[in-house]
């Protein structure tokens, strides 16, 4: 919906994950605190109009400082981590093309990371 699969193609390539991510949100547990956390977590979007503000947000997601997490425990925030940041070393490993975090989907990122 809000083009991050687009850009992971454009910068990664591999398949589209915006579907996975959207069956699997849908199909999640919601039964306790943290489960809704991790869901509101990975059903997140960057903001859409500023690049700026979006990239900062995501690097305060990565490095878990962000309020998202406030209701993730440690275990299940370093697992999910390793995956955003293994996404982000993917994305500074493509030096020659520039990625635009605007509207970006941490779910779709978490995917990406785990692929």
């Amino acid at each position: 919906d809000g083009g991050s699969r687009a850009e992971i193609c454009r910068v990664l390539g591999g398949p589209a994950v915006g579907d996975i991510r959207s069956r699997c949100l849908r199909l999640s547990d919601d039964a306790t605190v943290e489960h809704r956390a991790v869901n509101a977590l990975l059903a997140h979007r960057l903001p859409a109009r500023d690049s700026l503000q979006a990239k900062e947000e995501w690097y305060a997601i990565v490095e878990g400082d962000h309020p998202l997490w406030s209701e993730i425990s440690d275990p299940y925030k370093n697992t999910i981590r390793a995956f955003l940041v293994h996404f982000q070393a993917n994305i500074l490993r493509q030096a020659t093309l520039k990625f635009d975090f605007a509207n970006g989907s941490i779910g779709n990122y978490f995917f990406a990371g785990a692929r």
